[in-house]
């Protein structure tokens, strides 16, 4: 193991200059390598992002969620979520039903079923996503959701109004991380919620939460957002509101890592069948590296007589949650990346 914790490592030889958390897992796992690397970050940013690992005579170039594996076509796709959704269904594999949208009154919606999940076209990491969304009246808030934060995270003066509305696959969603046509990671992602303890507000005990330390804390902080509110509404709930000591509240329905979700090690779980959509999904999408989001009842169990499908490949896919999940052991992914790249056995 590293000497240094992320933190520690920001304080005494960063010298304050913070370090992103998909950086930090490189950098970590360079030191336990003995290997050299340098950051080369441009002077104008002040998060370390960028670097450089070297082995011999050979070189690994890492830059934000991104590794040299992937060619560009191939994250394009990945990131046309619609059209990665239409390559994976004409390949004959699992997918929810989904339309490209502008508004609520988009006659494809009538071929559509609740509940529904509403994203930006384009973004990750959970921003901008709508779950559950279980009437009329939420379908039309959670659209102007998505084309809000679409609008926030774009570039020029042109508002987008694009959103996909998709059916919600009901059961738990997992991330399967693909690696050369083989499975070496996968996670459960459960939506975040909190335990009451019948004395503090449920402000304070996602405060109290964010601030754990300690081998139990979340990979992410909750996030306060739309999401979390409508979460609390169907719960008869407020931030300010007190619930009754041992009552479980959920927090999110979308289940993100970064929204505060917990993280569940099941890599070993993975029935073959599900291994084996998610070596195709990445093999279809011509990613060398892939996160495949599979939403199912049970992961552990065949695929046939349980809902189930993938609902997003990714090809800048996180590795932090592979790395410190709050259940199970961890999967030391940018190890197994350092060693492919640079050859070292």
């Amino acid at each position: 193991m590293t000497k240094f914790t992320k933190a520690q490592y920001e304080r005494k030889i960063l010298k304050g200059k913070k370090l992103s958390d998909y950086t930090w897992e490189f950098v970590r796992a360079s030191e336990e390598l003995g290997l050299k690397y340098k950051f080369i970050t441009h002077p104008s940013v002040t998060i370390e992002r960028h670097m450089e690992i070297y082995y011999k005579k050979k070189m690994m170039r890492i830059m934000p969620a991104s590794t040299p594996f992937n060619n560009i076509v191939a994250h394009d796709v990945s990131v046309m979520k619609h059209l990665s959704n239409q390559i994976l269904r004409d390949a004959g594999l699992p997918v929810p039903l989904q339309y490209v949208v502008k508004s609520s009154d988009d006659k494809q919606l009538q071929k559509m079923s609740f509940p529904l999940v509403v994203k930006p076209l384009h973004l990750s990491g959970g921003k901008g996503i709508s779950a559950d969304v279980s009437t009329p009246a939420e379908l039309k808030k959670a659209i102007k959701i998505a084309q809000k934060v679409t609008n926030e995270y774009s570039i020029g003066s042109i508002k987008k109004k694009k959103v996909l509305v998709e059916e919600m696959i009901k059961g738990n969603e997992n991330r399967l991380l693909v690696f050369k046509g083989k499975l070496i990671a996968a996670v459960q992602r459960i939506p975040a919620s909190l335990v009451a303890d019948g004395k503090h507000t449920v402000a304070e005990l996602i405060e109290i939460n964010n601030n754990r330390q300690g081998v139990n804390r979340r990979v992410y902080d909750i996030v306060v957002d739309y999401d979390l509110h409508h979460c609390l509404k169907r719960q008869k709930l407020k931030m300010e509101s007190v619930p009754p000591k041992d009552t479980i509240v959920q927090l999110h329905t979308v289940s993100n890592a970064s929204k505060g979700a917990t993280i569940k090690n099941v890599t070993d779980d993975v029935h073959p069948k599900f291994k084996k959509i998610a070596i195709a999904a990445a093999k279809t999408i011509d990613l060398v590296l892939g996160g495949i989001d599979v939403m199912a009842e049970d992961i552990t169990k065949s695929p046939t007589g349980q809902e189930h499908g993938i609902i997003e490949v990714n090809s800048r896919a996180g590795v932090r949650m592979h790395c410190n999940p709050n259940v199970g052991q961890m999967v030391d992914v940018p190890k197994i990346l350092i060693k492919d790249y640079l050859g070292i056995k």
